[in-house]
């Protein structure tokens, strides 16, 4: 679960030093696949559960709304309520392998060069987690659409695995996260450096995601992705905001208003690339809802009430999440993306 994600220390001491030296090793190779790792990691973890789907259907049959669950369920995200710190460095090997799998089953307009440093940041996380900075550049296989080329449909399957990545980069960022807090409280700049630019790198990878999962037509969503997620074929009410790992990673934010804040004493340009980079993450996002969804339309979850447009919505949120990188003239440098 995200939020049992242990703080680094506590991860050295769960996660045994022949793993952490294996894993190590494998993330300095350009193309890793974190075979032996990932060996040595399932023998020490059960097989994660996912929600059943007879509690889905009940859902729809008595009107229940989606929960965080059923969300998971949507996405065929499943769980391990035990032995955390494996849990969470077989979260990142996986998501890293989700994709390249996605980028080698469908084309995307995103720039390699992007694409190389989301993987290169969740290489970066693995490494940095098991206490080895050996992370060069990214080897990917990615297909790019040509001009007039006729593609099949891979809207549905790049939606689900769109939702995985970011969901484990959410929980990169509690991670590294809670390694900035600790620096912070120890007073030791040279880590809280190294990781606030890891949270630097992460938040673009973040907004990189956030640009593949709506890499596809719109109409390709409107007619079946957001019908899929509505009823009567969903619980209603659906929304991004029932993600565990997004909410743990906004808490976790909440939690480090103190660090924040001598981070911005200490390396304010540092504290103002983080908050530029956070801005980038909701600029993204708002990015894919425009082209999906009209400007006056609301969400899934917003639909019943009738309140505000979906793009309103995530100019909400932007700001809510913003507070804690504000200067002291109460803006955010603002990042080179489309708002």
């Amino acid at each position: 679960m995200p939020e049992d994600i242990p703080d680094r220390p506590q991860f050295w001491a769960d996660v045994a030093a022949a793993v952490r030296a294996e894993c190590a090793e494998e993330a300095g190779h350009g193309q890793p696949d974190f075979h032996r790792t990932m060996a040595a990691i399932k023998a020490s973890l059960p097989a994660a559960r996912g929600v059943e789907a007879g509690r889905i259907h009940f859902m729809i049959d008595t009107g229940q709304a989606c929960d965080i669950d059923s969300h998971d369920h949507f996405f065929r995200i499943r769980r391990s309520a035990t032995n955390a710190a494996a849990a969470f460095l077989s979260s990142q090997i996986q998501t890293l392998h989700i994709l390249a799998t996605e980028l080698k089953s469908a084309p995307t307009s995103l720039a390699p060069e992007r694409l190389q440093g989301l993987a290169g940041a969740l290489r970066g996380t693995i490494a940095f987690a098991v206490g080895s900075n050996a992370v060069g550049p990214t080897a990917l296989t990615v297909r790019t659409y040509a001009l007039g080329q006729n593609e099949a449909d891979c809207s549905g399957g790049r939606w689900v695995r769109g939702h995985q990545i970011f969901a484990g980069l959410c929980q990169s960022l509690v991670f590294v996260f809670k390694a900035l807090k600790r620096a912070e409280v120890d007073g030791d700049g040279e880590t809280a450096r190294q990781t606030g630019e890891l949270v630097c790198v992460l938040l673009t990878a973040s907004a990189t995601a956030l640009e593949l999962t709506g890499d596809f037509p719109a109409a390709r969503y409107n007619a079946s992705i957001r019908v899929s997620m509505d009823a009567p074929y969903f619980p209603t009410g659906f929304s991004g905001v029932l993600s565990r790992d997004h909410r743990e990673l906004v808490s976790r934010m909440k939690m480090m208003r103190p660090a924040i804040e001598s981070l911005q004493r200490r390396d304010p340009d540092l504290h103002a690339r983080i908050g530029a980079s956070l801005s980038a993450v909701y600029a993204s996002h708002k990015h894919v809802c425009a082209r999906f969804v009209a400007p006056e339309a609301t969400s899934l979850l917003m639909a019943a009430t009738a309140e505000r447009p979906a793009t309103e919505q995530i100019d909400r949120f932007r700001k809510m999440r913003l507070r804690a990188w504000e200067t002291e003239k109460g803006d955010v440098q603002s990042a080179n993306a489309a708002e």
